[in-house]
């Protein structure tokens, strides 16, 4: 985590310290690319979602290698994640799917954005978690404020619920 890497020097640059996670982040994903594709394809849940500690550990390490190729931004890497995203039958692989297509960006995030309010739009908690995701998102245009602003002004937002004005 960015933080704990902030422990390692004095004084801290927060910007130096994400530019250059990103990179590396970046980098590893380009030269384990074939080795981080199996990983998402050989872990994948054919059976029955199971809440014990093996396929908890299995959905960990599948999101996490979709985690990690997202940081490309690749566009055949966002089909992976919308089938991700498509094929979740748990919260985990949905929030990781999305999680991915936040990362890339692009037309298939703001669908699976809309589709994921659509679906859990009477489930605040939830609800909460899409608030985050979108105000966490990646600034690859220099919109972030902008976006948080909108976030803010959304008929679901008040700063009146503490998880709610947390999320954002």
């Amino acid at each position: 985590a960015e933080t704990d890497l902030a422990l390692l020097r004095s004084p801290v640059d927060p910007a130096a310290i994400h530019e250059a996670r990103e990179a590396l982040r970046v980098r590893l994903a380009l030269h384990l690319n074939g080795e981080l594709r199996r990983l998402h394809t050989g872990l994948q849940d054919l059976g029955e979602f199971s809440p014990d500690a093996a396929g908890a550990g299995r959905r960990a390490l599948r999101n996490a290698a979709l985690d990690l190729l997202s940081s490309t931004g690749r566009n055949d890497v966002a089909e992976i994640a919308s089938g991700h995203y498509q094929a979740a039958v748990n919260m985990t692989d949905v929030m990781g799917g999305l999680n991915a297509l936040m990362n890339i960006g692009g037309p298939a995030s703001e669908d699976a954005l809309a589709h994921f309010y659509d679906r859990f739009k009477d489930e605040p908690l939830v609800i909460d978690k899409w608030f985050a995701l979108q105000a966490g998102a990646p600034d690859r245009n220099g919109n972030v404020l902008p976006a948080v602003r909108q976030l803010l002004s959304h008929p679901d937002f008040s700063l009146k619920n503490p998880n709610r004005a947390r999320s954002v």
